[in-house]
């Protein structure tokens, strides 16, 4: 009997077709001194009752310009359609895991929000196969 795969077990498998997903959350990262040192962690970390919330689009996007387009329409720091506050956008796809994330910051005199892409985005079946990596 075969199981079906959740996306879960898709996400970063290496398997072609590859597929996006985006994850929202309400995690978010707190800047503080531990000592002499500057840290940045994850509030869940710093305040043990903090209740994160989240979900995963289970619908994947077919591609990352699609994913990231709906990324952009998500206001960080606002309440999203499914009842929290979004602090943290990530896409992620099969072929190499998390490409993007976009996480607000909180600083003791302010608030900011980063976002990153992957700097080797070269994960696309013309690249691979390019490389001789054959997908069938």
């Amino acid at each position: 009997m075969k199981t079906k795969k959740t996306y879960r077990d898709m996400i970063g498998d290496g398997k072609m077709p590859n597929k996006y997903w985006v994850a929202l959350s309400n995690d978010y990262m707190y800047h503080h001194q531990d000592g002499k040192d500057n840290m940045v962690d994850w509030i869940g970390d710093i305040v043990p009752t903090f209740k994160s919330e989240g979900l995963t689009i289970e619908k994947p996007f077919s591609t990352y310009e699609k994913a990231k387009k709906f990324c952009d329409e998500i206001v960080i720091g606002e309440v999203c359609s499914y009842g929290f506050i979004v602090n943290r956008i990530n896409i992620e796809d099969r072929l190499s895991g998390e490409l993007y994330e976009k996480t607000k910051i909180f600083y003791p005199n302010d608030c900011s929000v980063e976002d990153w892409e992957t700097e080797d985005f070269n994960f696309t079946k013309k690249t691979m196969e390019a490389k001789e990596k054959v997908f069938k």
